[in-house]
């Protein structure tokens, strides 16, 4: 009894160790901290963007077309005289929300699909990674306009058709992930026990996923909503007069040279916001590097 309370309190150690590693790591990488501080400005944005908008996002003034930036328009107006900075206030939460909930959709069918095809191998195996690899083999712009002109314009379609195109990228870094641990003794032990393979897959194989999936879902973020605006910006996303970014990029384009404003500021809120989730990430992934832990600890 003693024995095994030893060894659980051992376990707990060292993972409080890694979590202080990972820790210090975070907050010693310029990268996760500038891309920490992009994404939480866009969330903000897309909590409270709505209620801190200077003018009706949707409010035309013909009297006010393309006005240039002031001090009553920051970021001027448009062809029918709304606000550019409340559109693109309000568009962070378009972005943000389909970005999350397309993610998270990936996250669930890439993960089941990737846990299957790793864990029980063979003929399952087999058949998911074809079908895995004939998604990924078709362009993601062009896989998501297929599904989007098969079932229609709107939020729900352009989120299936984001999840869909990033499941395989999920499912492929979880069955990698699997194939390497299935086979460690904490997994034999499981079995040796008796516990079925859906026990093992939720509580011992998955927790040990946990960090690629982390990195994954921040990078997938950027992704997603690079994807959603691109539809937009092809007209098969958000209809007007909707404030998606990718939206307002596709209707200021035809004023570029007269009011490039409009098409800056939108542009410049898509690169930013794109950028913040692949920095983030990319610190994430550093930090959870082992390799990378064990040179730190060697260096000290």
């Amino acid at each position: 009894m003693s024995g095994g309370m030893q060894i659980q309190e051992t376990a707990g150690l060292r993972f409080r160790q890694r979590l202080g590693q990972i820790g210090a790591e975070l907050r010693s990488n310029p990268t996760f901290l500038a891309g920490t501080i992009i994404v939480l400005l866009f969330l903000f944005l897309a909590a409270v963007g709505p209620y801190i908008t200077p003018h009706d996002p949707l409010a035309f003034d013909f009297r006010a077309r393309f006005s240039p930036p002031s001090s009553s328009h920051l970021f001027g107006t448009d062809d029918y005289g709304r606000d550019v900075l409340s559109r693109v206030i309000t568009g962070a939460r378009i972005s943000m929300l389909l970005a999350l909930y397309s993610t998270i959709f990936c996250l669930l069918v890439g993960t089941v699909l990737g846990l299957i095809a790793g864990y029980f191998g063979g003929w399952a195996d087999e058949i998911l990674m074809r079908l895995m690899d004939t998604l990924l083999s078709i362009p993601a712009l062009l896989l998501g306009l297929l599904i989007v002109a098969s079932l229609g314009r709107g939020l729900t379609n352009v989120m299936l058709a984001v999840g869909v195109v990033y499941s395989p990228r999920i499912a492929r870094v979880v069955r990698g992930q699997v194939l390497a641990i299935k086979e460690e003794q904490f997994i034999l032990a499981a079995r040796s026990q008796g516990e079925s393979s859906l026990y093992i897959m939720a509580r011992e194989i998955l927790p040990n996923v946990a960090g690629p999936l982390i990195v994954e879902a921040s990078l997938r973020m950027g992704f997603a909503i690079l994807l959603q605006t691109s539809l937009s910006f092809l007209g098969m996303g958000f209809s007007p007069p909707t404030p998606d970014w990718g939206l307002m990029v596709n209707e200021a384009r035809y004023f570029i040279f007269d009011a490039p404003w409009t098409l800056i500021f939108p542009a410049i809120a898509i690169g930013l916001t794109i950028t913040g989730f692949n920095l983030f990430g990319d610190g994430i992934r550093v930090a959870l590097d082992p390799t990378r832990v064990r040179v730190s600890r060697g260096e000290e």
